[in-house]
This record gives C-alpha cells, sequence and structure tokens, in this order.
C-alpha cells in the first residue's frame, strides 16, 4: 500500500450509493424544515438548534456529494456556496431572530395584568434568550439587553 492508496476513492457499489442517496434525502428533508423554522421559530432554542442544524445538514450533503464523486445529484444547487452563506449570515439572520423574539416577548408580557408578571415575563423571556450567549456577538447582547430594558426590566 503506498502513501497516496489513502487518497484513491474506490467506486462506490450500488447498495452503497442507495444508502448514501437515502441519507442524502434525509438531509435535504431535515435541512428544509429547520430552515422554516428557523425562520419563523419564536422560540430561541428552537431558532438555535435548527440554524446549526441547516448547516451541519449541508455539510454531510457536501460530504456525500465527495464521497461519491458526484454520482449523488441534488436538487439543493451549489450547497458550498450554501454553506458560505449561512455561516456568514449568521449574525444578520440572528438579528432579525432577536427582533422577532423581543416584539413577541413585548406582546406577551403586556397582555398581563400585573406590573409584577409583566416584569417576571419579560425577565423569563430574557433568559431563556441569553441561555444561548455563546452564540451572539457582544454587540447583539448589548442589543438585547437595551431592548430588554425597555420592557421595565431589571437586568
Amino acid at each position: 500500500m503506498g502513501i497516496f492508496d489513502f487518497f484513491r476513492r474506490k467506486k462506490l457499489s450500488k447498495q452503497e450509493l442507495q444508502l448514501y442517496l437515502n441519507i442524502a434525502n434525509q438531509n435535504i428533508k431535515i435541512f428544509q424544515e429547520s430552515q422554516k423554522l428557523f425562520q419563523e421559530t419564536t422560540n430561541p432554542d428552537v431558532f438555535f438548534s435548527r440554524y446549526d442544524q441547516a448547516i451541519k445538514c449541508l455539510k454531510e450533503l457536501q460530504y456525500i456529494s465527495n464521497l461519491s464523486n458526484g454520482a449523488i445529484k441534488y436538487s439543493i444547487k451549489d450547497i458550498p456556496g450554501l454553506i458560505i452563506k449561512f455561516e456568514s449570515n449568521r449574525e444578520k439572520v440572528t438579528n432579525e431572530f432577536i427582533t422577532r423574539y423581543f416584539t413577541h416577548s413585548k406582546e406577551k408580557a403586556e397582555k398581563l395584568k400585573t406590573e409584577k408578571g409583566r416584569s417576571n415575563n419579560a425577565k423569563k423571556s430574557y433568559d431563556k434568550l441569553m441561555k444561548h450567549s455563546d452564540k451572539l456577538t457582544d454587540k447583539q447582547i448589548e442589543n438585547i439587553k437595551s431592548l430588554w430594558k425597555t420592557i421595565n426590566i431589571n437586568l
């Protein structure tokens, strides 16, 4: 076995191709569901997990495409470009989510009868979002703090 044999790709059998095609189809389905969910949700847990899941699915699709030497084709075009786009647009998409989540949280808090209830509800929504502070930029964290202060909660 020569040193370069490791880099040679063997041709996949029909069974292996079918297996990878099934895995690819599952990844496409999960990617599409994740994309819809992170664009519409007002739940921070769902947003962050599904955004990451969408990128993971794209990377797996790229891996399968490379593994099959292009034998497996997808309805999704330019997967490497999509991966770059998702990774580079993370801040923008997260900012849109923060705005959507804040609006939802504020409306929910304003429906409550007491000031204490409104404050507690707003604090809960703030804490739920800040659980994901490791995925937020410093600028986003400052924006979140200033937004939630408008609901009159002490942070």
